[in-house]
């Protein structure tokens, strides 16, 4: 005899159905609790067996494991980039950050970059010195311009000129003993600093302009307008030697030089200065 699971009614045993309350009869002998299927899956999925994982403390555990192995394999190798980083760094530094350092013997960083502005247009026009006078003069001396005794400081070269007559004219530098350019500084009278070249002016009594340079301690002097007009094919210098001096700012050397015939023409004159330029006789040159 079996009995109804809703209602408690008394049922016979081939019923299917409650006649009580309707429900149908589960068949299952008395005394056994019908067993029940499985409930249909949710959205039409079939459940997986939750029984791949049986040991949940082990795979947490193995996950801590790979993800310390790629924490610090990130460290490294983040570190390993830092490190590359700093040393490029430190082989092509930022130029905003480079602090620019200017010579002490300059003013201002704008005097230091004209320094380096004439240089480079000097540097890209310059010709090699010792192979020029090789090929076109007898090299007599050559000597570094800081190491002679010679040169003239800026007062006593003010006193020599005025004692020749050029007074009319300041007279420049263009020069350090080390060779720096100074971009045509007017000298004063009274001070011990020493150059290697100076120049000024003379207007002669019958017109003609003569540059007066003063290399080391030779005077020399060229006739400005007698190169232009006289259309000699090499120019005319007056010195008190046969020898002329020249100097080279970027080897900051003197060369004392016999100039080639087909190089340059030197009048050479007892005493260099305004009487004797005044008095000097352009047609017998070359003679």
């Amino acid at each position: 005899m079996i009995f109804c699971k809703y209602c408690g009614a008394q049922l016979k045993n081939d019923t299917k159905f409650c006649h009580k309350c309707g429900k149908p009869v589960d068949s299952a002998p008395e005394g056994q609790t019908p067993k029940r299927s499985p409930s249909a899956p949710r959205n039409g999925h079939t459940q997986k067996d939750p029984g791949g994982i049986k040991h949940p403390v082990l795979a947490i555990l193995l996950m801590l494991i790979v993800f310390s192995a790629i924490a610090v394999l990130l460290y490294f190798l983040i570190d390993g980039y830092k490190e590359k980083q700093k040393a490029a760094d430190n082989k092509n530094p930022d130029p905003i950050n480079v602090e620019k350092v200017v010579p002490p013997e300059f003013a201002s960083e704008e005097d230091y970059q004209l320094y380096l502005q004439k240089k480079e247009e000097i540097d890209a026009e310059r010709i090699d010195t010792d192979e020029y006078f090789k090929q076109n003069s007898q090299i007599v001396n050559e000597l570094v311009a800081s190491e002679s005794q010679s040169v003239f400081s800026e007062t006593g070269i003010t006193e020599q000129l005025k004692e020749r007559g050029f007074t009319d004219y300041p007279v420049i530098t263009d020069y350090t003993m080390g060779g720096k350019f100074l971009d045509k500084y007017e000298v004063s009278g009274s001070s011990s600093d020493t150059h290697p070249v100076y120049q000024t002016e003379y207007v002669g009594q019958n017109g003609e302009v003569w540059y007066i340079y003063v290399i080391n301690d030779a005077f020399m002097a060229s006739p400005i307008y007698y190169n232009l007009e006289s259309g000699q094919e090499v120019q005319l210098i007056v010195s008190e030697s046969d020898t002329v001096t020249s100097y080279d700012s970027y080897k900051n050397k003197f060369y004392e030089t016999i100039p080639n015939a087909s190089a340059l023409t030197v009048k050479v004159v007892d005493r260099l200065d305004a009487q004797t330029l005044d008095e000097l006789d352009f047609s017998e040159i070359g003679e």
